[in-house]
Order: structure tokens, then C-alpha cells, then sequence
């Protein structure tokens, strides 16, 4: 099984169940570099997101179908990009699921773009502590692997 990514829940509970499996565990902890780039990659993929430019739904069309189900909100709630969007309508007294098919102004995607970015960027460096932390204070090999075994 390969994981790629940074989902600290997901490597979590990996490392909560490894007495249970076989398994080698390799890392490589990708740092935050270059400020400015990074915070404008985050700001271009939320863009991208919120206006694709393909014939794909927008992250408003996604929000908007899910928020019809009450079932489904805390969960919708809890996720970061989604989080910032609904942070959003709530300052502006917009109803979630009305964002379907709407048309948002430049500037207005722009505010819930960076509002979006933000969130990532809170998420990622809270990612880049936390497997630091791990992974870059564990006595392990120079190729940071460990070895898990039952």
C-alpha cells in the first residue's frame, strides 16, 4: 500500500494499528520553501476550485448540493475549503445551498479564493509541524525509513 500525502488523520491511525501489520514506512517531509509561491499556489488551486475552467462542477456547485442534505452539514462543515466557504456565506447572509449555478463577481471569487487558501495554508503548516515533529526527530536511517513488524 502506498500513502501519499499529508493527512495527519489518516497517518495516524497507520501508526496506531502498526503493531498489527508488516509494513515499511517510508518519509520524506516536504517543507514550505518559498513563502510567497506557496501561499500563491494555494490561492490559484482554490480559484481553480471555486471556477474550473473544464465543464466540471465548482467546490459553490458541490457545497451547494451537499448543504441540501442536514444529515451531511457538520461533516461538509469540517472540511477546509468547504469551512472557509461556509465561513463566507455567513458573514455575507448567503444560504450554501443557493451558491448552485451562481454567478460570482472577479472580486468576490477572489475574497472567498483567498479566504480558501488560507484554510489550506493554516491545514499545511500545521501538516509540516506535526510530521516534523515525527518523522525528522525519529532516530531512523538517512533514507527515513522505519520497519514495522508483527
Amino acid at each position: 500500500m502506498v500513502v501519499e500525502g499529508g493527512s495527519i488523520s489518516v497517518l495516524r491511525r497507520l501508526a496506531a494499528r502498526r503493531d498489527q501489520f508488516s509494513f515499511r514506512l517510508s518519509t520524506h517531509v516536504m517543507h514550505i520553501s518559498d513563502e510567497v509561491e506557496y501561499r500563491l499556489r494555494l490561492f490559484t488551486r482554490a480559484r481553480e476550485m471555486l471556477s474550473p475552467s473544464t465543464g466540471r462542477p465548482s467546490m459553490l456547485d458541490e457545497l451547494a448540493m451537499a448543504w441540501k442534505h442536514d444529515y451531511q452539514r457538520d461533516f461538509i462543515a469540517s472540511i477546509d475549503g468547504f469551512e472557509a466557504v461556509l465561513e463566507w456565506c455567513c458573514r455575507n447572509s448567503v444560504e450554501p445551498a443557493g451558491l448552485a449555478g451562481k454567478c460570482i463577481s472577479t472580486g468576490l471569487l477572489d475574497e472567498i479564493s483567498w479566504m480558501v487558501a488560507d484554510a489550506h495554508d493554516e491545514h499545511g503548516r500545521e501538516q509540516e509541524e506535526i510530521f516534523s515533529s515525527i518523522f525528522e526527530s525519529t532516530p531512523v536511517s538517512s533514507l527515513r525509513e522505519l520497519n514495522f513488524r508483527s
